[in-house]
């Protein structure tokens, strides 16, 4: 395989520069890849011990803001040095020119466990064609780069860097330089597996790219996707749970390894709040759906994963750091925004980490255009289903001319005929009834009100600070107890023993949210009933929440 050209060559395709290919010449096999001493990994709990632990951000004195941000500022430096473009491009020449035993040892090792589905135990790089070998490699190192510790923490990947040797000294950390890099980066080898002579690849080296390909794809647009492996730190429903990257490495209160100690882990977090890449997409709904949809990591959470902010500094202050952050966002006009319009490159972006992570378009021959024309389908499909259904149940609520005569049976048909909200059927349809017999509470009206309480169940309707009942707490176990035993009972005779791992999901808690979350650590499955549901909607939620618990078990 031909060897790249000397100097800092640079990639130029479709016109964009996407980052600097080797920083030395053809053939040349460095020692090793040294960073610049890294000096930026504390300080900030030093500042943080001079402010009351309940100090909002606009109170604080400039000066401290500004040593903040200039402690912030290092460490993204420290960060860039390691995992910018010229980063990227030394450690490249390194893996595919003077790999290290240990260096193959982990990248081989890294392709069986991560895409253990579509390569036998007994992958190694060193067996592949060398103009298939080179993307891998460089697969491996997006992945070493866009996910860092988290690929330890989620994939459960020895705690070995891409050296092969080294433990992991970083998360992923919100640097405007290395993020371009890095998505650059990923784009790349996107486009090198794009290019491969396809006659010249087996269907198992054809699985493996596909496979390889949904990630590339994510990675390269930023997206929030991919399992754990997104990282679209310029949105915001991502910045505001990046903090998660440090959470997750805490077990039963114990730091994680790669931070010896609580000021680094502070002067991390602090880099993450305080980062330097600008904020797109905010607006009044993307900053409370993200706040209000776990996608926030809030003080209890914080609190569950690091200790008791009573007792624990470390604990107090990212609980504080948290706060600041969301007082800046809730400050920023972008925050009192209605919506935000997104141009044609964005929206062809969005569409590309839509598709690579729903496992779609590896072959790009799809468009947002297509999605418009499908979801209108949809849409009329779906108005149509809608009325069909709702015509269904007046006749069975009504089935004999008793409560309604003909002609009113005709009148409220054609009124459903007419509409395309369907969510409120069951208040509207009364209302309509009242207002065809003339009447308020009729018995059209009361007949339709009656069926529905007697048929058709609720569950929930709590303020956050509610206590739940142990009825309605019997309720949702009973729920939850119903779709395990559903799922095993339907997918008996699979490779995989569905029946045995559904029966194995004990982790669950009826919450007061109006939504629902698993934990992909325990598989715990918190169920919200804080908005009233009917038991149809809760089972079908149950369901996409018990598909999520069966992932992690």
């Amino acid at each position: 395989m031909a060897r790249r050209d000397a100097g800092f060559a640079t990639f130029f395709i479709l016109g964009i520069s996407l980052f600097p290919v080797s920083t030395f010449a053809a053939g040349e096999c460095p020692s090793g890849f040294l960073p610049p001493a890294d000096a930026a990994r504390s300080g900030v709990a030093a500042v943080l011990g001079t402010i009351p632990p309940d100090a909002t951000w606009s109170s604080l004195p400039d000066q401290v803001k500004s040593k903040l941000q200039v402690l912030a500022d290092k460490r993204l430096a420290a960060f860039r040095a390691s995992w910018d473009g010229k980063a990227l491009a030394a450690k490249e020449n390194i893996l595919l020119n003077c790999p290290t035993p240990q260096m193959s040892a982990a990248m081989d090792d890294y392709f069986k466990r991560s895409y253990s589905k579509v390569v036998s135990s007994t992958f190694s790089l060193a067996d592949l064609d060398p103009a298939l070998r080179k993307p891998l490699v460089r697969t491996y190192l997006s992945a070493m780069a866009s996910y860092r510790a988290t690929n330890h923490y989620n994939d459960g990947l020895p705690d070995r860097d891409w050296d092969g040797i080294s433990k992991f000294d970083s998360i992923r950390l919100p640097d405007a330089q290395s993020y371009r890099d890095m998505m650059a980066y990923a784009q790349s080898v996107v486009l090198e597996f794009r290019a491969l002579d396809k006659t010249k690849i087996s269907d198992p080296e054809r699985r493996l790219i596909q496979e390889v390909l949904f990630k590339l794809r994510s990675r390269a647009k930023g997206s929030v996707g991919d399992s754990f492996g997104g990282f679209d730190m310029e949105r915001v429903y991502q910045r505001i749970w990046e903090d998660y990257d440090l959470l997750e490495g805490y077990a039963d209160h114990k730091r994680p390894d790669l931070f010896h100690d609580d000021d680094e882990v502070l002067t991390e977090a602090n880099a993450y709040y305080l980062s330097n890449i600008p904020m797109r997409g905010l607006d009044r709904g993307t900053l409370r759906g993200a706040v209000e949809y776990k996608f926030y990591t809030n003080p209890d959470e914080i609190a569950d994963k690091i200790g008791d902010p009573n007792s624990s500094f470390a604990s107090q202050r990212m609980i504080q750091m948290k706060g600041w952050w969301l007082e800046r966002t809730r400050a920023d006009p972008g925050a009192s925004g209605k919506c935000t319009i997104y141009p044609a490159q964005e929206r062809a972006d969005i569409w590309e980490a839509f598709t690579a992570d729903q496992r779609l378009n590896n072959d790009a021959s799809s468009s947002m255009d297509d999605l418009k024309s499908r979801l209108e389908d949809y849409r009329i499909n779906m108005i149509n289903r809608y009325r069909l259904l709702a015509r269904e149940a007046v006749n069975k609520v009504f089935p004999d001319n008793t409560v309604v005569t003909p002609e009113q049976r005709q009148q409220i048909v054609a009124w459903i005929d007419q509409q395309s909200q369907f969510g409120i059927f069951r208040q509207t349809i009364a209302r309509e009834l009242d207002r065809i017999q003339g009447t308020a509470n009729g018995p059209a009206a009361n007949k339709w009100s009656q069926i529905f309480n007697e048929k058709v169940k609720y569950l929930g309707g709590y303020k956050p600070s509610d206590p739940i009942s142990p009825a309605d707490q019997a309720i949702a176990q009973s729920l939850f107890d119903n779709v395990k035993d559903w799922v095993g009972k339907e997918y008996i005779g699979y490779p995989i023993d569905i029946q045995k791992l559904a029966g194995s999901l004990t982790e669950f808690e009826a919450t007061t949210a109006s939504n629902s979350f698993t934990n992909t650590q325990t598989a715990r499955v918190l169920f919200g009933i804080g908005t009233p549901r009917s038991y149809y909607e809760h089972y079908s939620t149950l369901l996409h929440e018990v598909r999520h618990a069966l992932r992690v078990v």
